[in-house]
């Protein structure tokens, strides 16, 4: 009664590096549970996807990334709204003060002060692709 997963070859390093795999690997009566990557992406390898997309440098594709995290960060302080037919809207939110309690002595109240933080809604295209 054994399962039987069928063996994963890649063609590269950079292959088996940038997707997630779960290995199940059997030793005598136990089975033991890798997960070696999560499919995460951070900024330096969102800027190379988009610069091998369009065509352009990786430092051409890091200055998008940084011009577009520029310009939503300038209008979500000035009060505006980013809004990305089909992906979603960036704004900016005020969240009430309220009292709260203090940690380190949980018998004392605290006034936590209003802020402004970000929010995203997403898309119906973005809704519609993850339900997929």
């Amino acid at each position: 009664m054994g399962l039987f997963y069928p063996q994963i070859q890649f063609s590269s390093v950079d292959a088996f590096l940038k997707k997630s795999y779960t290995i199940i690997i059997r030793t005598g009566l136990q089975y033991s549970l890798i997960i070696l990557k999560h499919n995460t992406m951070n900024k330096a390898e969102l800027a190379a996807t988009i610069a091998d997309k369009v065509g352009v440098s990786k430092k051409e594709g890091e200055e998008m990334v940084a011009a577009f995290v520029e310009t939503v960060t300038t209008t979500l302080v000035s009060g505006g709204v980013v809004s990305i037919a089909g992906f979603g809207a960036f704004s900016a939110k005020l969240r009430a003060g309220r009292v709260g309690v203090n940690p380190q002595n949980p018998t004392e109240k605290i006034q936590i002060p209003p802020v402004t933080v970000p929010k995203f809604k997403a898309g119906k295209g973005l809704k519609d692709a993850l339900k997929k």
